[in-house]
Parts: structure tokens; C-alpha cells; sequence
């Protein structure tokens, strides 16, 4: 995975104003270099838009569903639901390991943290469709946000089953990415609820580092979720708010109830600090995009090592067959299991301790089917001396000549010639 490290840093981008929100007191700014991040070419500092009333309203409030709540209760439960999501922020941050105590800047620590939050997840997709079924989960009555989704499972003899969920539509899912790209993925936001909460992102834990104190201990830190799950509650229930916000004023807009003293306020930012919030959202999306490249490599490198291990395992059994031998099939079949298995979950291949449990999987699941022990350790003792001396790129003709000799090895290490013919003659086959 790409390194925030290699982001450009503009020089020139000015430190953000006292007065905003998003104060920090770092001299630069971590951000991906783009014409449109310049001064000269930045829009002005925004007002939040007080456009007119949408057609949609006028449309959903003369309905005569009776499921759907009028203009006043619609307020009322977006008010009331604001503050739940409210006391949810504050407790997640409070509870999660991920952050301590102090004041939150936006210094090199959170624009890293920022960047990296969006290339996890991919980009706004990811989180508008989680922060939409959120809101069609909570909101079944808003016919704009929530769609009644019936269908039939055949039971067979039994009388069939009937279902219902309820699915997001299509228009406030692109609401949900519009708020996003206009508040620049809420960077603004979070600071503020870091700092109303009293808390800010340590420098300990990391996005995939699990989040409990345990984390010292090698086994109990894995039963705990990661820290990014908790940054993607955050981030969620974040959105669901602004969106909440925005929906208030248009209604307030449709009873010609605004601008009133109970109107949202909207900070205004600075030409400075717009520019730096261009600069770090427009860094955030690029690297997302570049990690979507990145995912459709490693798929394609599993693709291929799978068709490997499968053809290694049918010629494996072909082995097993001709000498009378079950394992080499068995120690096969266990390699393409466990390395299944491990390009699940570390998909990147960083993860020490999973390559080492595919190859303690496949030992283990040799011994269980009577393999010789020795041979066993002798084999997991050279995958275990590849795992370390393996580069993390190494080319397909590299590749071959090492399974080749760590094939030879084994069968050289064990004294037995016709094992040895057995290893090497599989191995050649298969590259």
C-alpha cells in the first residue's frame, strides 16, 4: 500500500487563519499538488447556499401517504435524531483507543490520518452508501430517503416466505456525495466534534492497528475490531448529520420559515484555509483512486496464484498416485487452503504473522493426516527461510527458480531420492 510519505507537499500553501475552525500550528500542509488548489484558482469562500425550495418537497409534503410526516414533524425528527447522532460521536470517540486526550489540530498526524481514512475506504461511494442505509434504516417514511423493498422465498412444501426491507434511494445517496465533496470529507467537521469531545487522534495506534489495550498481547488483539471501524462510524454518523442539517434548511426554506434565530450557522472559511482544505480533499480522493488500482493488481496476482496452486494440487495428486504417497496431495491441498485463506485477510502480504500461520496451517494439517513429522519440519523450516529472504517483489522467472530449489531442498534434506525426484519433477511441472 502507497505511503502518505510520497505526497507533494506545496510550499506555498499558507497556514490556516486563527479564527477558523481548522486552526493548526504546522507551517505546511500535507496535500496532493494541483492547479486547482491555487490561490488563484480557488472558488471564494462559501456560503452554505440558500437555495429555493426543491420540487421534492412540494411533491413529498401534498402527498397523501399517511406514513410520511408533515414539514413540522419532519423538523422535529431531524432535530431529535441530530442529537442522538451527537451523543453517538462523542461516545465513540470517548471509548475508542484511537484517540487521547488534548486539543485536535490539523497538523501532519491528522492530514496522514485523513488521507489514509479515504484510501481505506476507497473514496465518498463506500461512505455515502453506508451513511444512506443508515438513514433509510432510521427514516422508513421519508419516500425520499427510503424505498420499501417486498419480495417472495419459496419455501417448497412449506408456505412461502414473505419479506421486506427497506433500501435507500438513489437520490439521497448522491445528496449524501454532494455534501461530501461541498464540506471537503468533513475534515472541518471532525475537528470540531475532536475538540467539543476534548479529544484528538493519538500518535500510537494506527487505522488497522486493533482497537483495545491488549494490543501488546499477540492473540486477544485480533478478537477486538480496528481502530478503522470506529473512524468510519465517526465519519458516518458525521455525514448522516450534515445531511440532517442541510434537509432542515430546505424544509425551514419550504414554510419560508428562513433565515429565523433557530437557523443552522455555517462557518465561513478563509481563502487560506479553503486552500488548504482543496488541497488535503483533493490529496485524499487521489490516493483512494490510486488504491483501487492497486486492489485490481492483487486481485488479479491471487487470480493467478490460485490457478497455480490448483494445478500444483491436481499434479500433487497425479504424484501421490504414481508412488503411493497421500503426502504430497495432503501438503498441497493445505498450501492452496492457507494461502486462500491468507490473501483473504492480508491481502497486501505485509502481515507477518499470517504468512507464518499459512505455513503452520499447512504443517498442521499435514500432521493431523499422519505425515511424517520430520518431513514436515523440514518443509516448514525452508518455507519459513523463503518467507524471510523473499523479497516483496520478486519476478515470475525469480519465483520459479526459488520454488524449484526450496523443492530440491526438501527433498535432498529428508535422504530420500525417490521424494526428491518426486519434489523437483512436481515443482518443474507446475512452473
Amino acid at each position: 500500500m502507497q505511503k502518505l510519505t510520497h505526497l507533494r507537499v506545496p510550499q506555498n500553501l499558507p497556514p490556516p487563519s486563527s479564527s477558523s475552525a481548522s486552526s493548526t500550528s504546522s507551517d505546511h500542509s500535507c496535500g496532493y499538488s494541483s492547479a486547482s488548489s491555487s490561490p488563484e484558482n480557488s472558488p471564494p469562500a462559501r456560503h452554505l447556499p440558500l437555495r429555493l425550495p426543491e420540487a421534492k418537497y412540494q411533491e413529498l409534503f401534498d402527498s397523501i401517504d399517511p406514513w410520511h410526516p408533515n414539514p413540522e414533524q419532519r423538523l422535529s425528527a431531524n432535530t431529535q435524531h441530530m442529537k442522538t447522532l451527537q451523543t453517538t460521536i462523542n461516545r465513540k470517540i470517548q471509548e475508542s483507543y484511537f484517540f487521547v486526550l488534548g486539543k485536535q489540530q490539523e497538523d501532519e498526524r491528522f492530514q496522514k490520518v485523513f488521507v489514509d481514512f479515504f484510501r481505506e475506504i476507497r473514496g465518498v461511494n463506500n461512505l455515502a452508501k453506508e451513511a444512506s442505509i443508515l438513514l433509510a434504516d432510521h427514516f422508513r417514511g421519508y419516500a425520499d430517503v427510503s424505498e420499501k423493498v417486498e419480495y417472495t422465498i419459496d419455501a417448497g412444501d412449506f408456505s412461502d416466505i414473505h419479506c421486506t426491507y427497506h433500501q435507500p434511494t438513489e437520490e439521497v445517496i448522491l445528496e449524501l456525495k454532494k455534501i461530501l465533496e461541498e464540506e471537503y470529507g468533513l475534515k472541518g467537521q471532525l475537528i470540531k466534534s475532536l475538540n467539543k469531545a476534548g479529544q484528538k487522534i493519538g500518535d500510537v495506534f494506527q487505522l488497522d492497528t486493533h482497537d483495545t489495550c491488549l494490543r501488546e498481547f499477540s492473540i486477544f488483539p485480533r478478537l477486538f475490531p480496528k481502530c478503522m471501524k470506529a473512524l468510519k462510524e465517526i465519519f458516518s454518523s458525521l455525514l448522516v448529520s450534515e445531511w440532517l442539517k442541510k434537509d432542515i434548511e430546505e424544509v425551514k426554506i419550504y414554510l419560508k420559515q428562513y433565515p429565523s434565530k433557530e437557523s443552522i450557522e455555517r462557518p465561513r472559511l478563509t481563502k487560506e484555509d479553503l486552500t488548504r482544505a482543496i488541497a488535503l480533499w483533493t490529496a485524499a480522493k487521489h490516493y483512494a483512486e490510486q488504491q483501487k488500482i492497486r486492489d485490481h493488481q492483487l486481485s488479479n496476482k491471487h487470480r493467478n496464484e490460485l490457478k497455480d496452486d490448483l494445478c500444483s494440487a491436481l499434479i500433487s495428486g497425479g504424484l501421490s498416485f504414481i508412488t503411493g504417497d497421500p503426502s504430497l496431495v495432503i501438503g498441497q491441498a493445505a498450501k492452496t487452503a492457507m494461502n486462500s485463506f491468507g490473501n483473504t485477510i492480508d491481502p497486501e502480504g505485509k502481515d507477518q504473522a499470517v504468512q507464518v500461520l499459512k505455513l503452520f496451517g499447512g504443517f498442521g494439517l499435514g500432521s493431523a493426516m499422519g505425515r511424517n513429522s520430520w518431513d514436515l519440519g523440514t518443509a516448514l523450516g525452508v518455507d519459513l527461510l523463503d518467507l524471510a529472504t523473499r523479497a516483496e517483489k520478486t519476478g515470475k522467472g525469480e519465483s520459479a527458480l526459488r520454488n524449484l530449489g526450496g523443492s530440491v531442498l526438501k527433498g535432498a534434506l529428508t535422504q530420500d531420492k525417490k521424494k526428491l525426484v518426486c519434489q523437483a519433477l512436481g515443482c518443474s511441472v507446475a512452473e
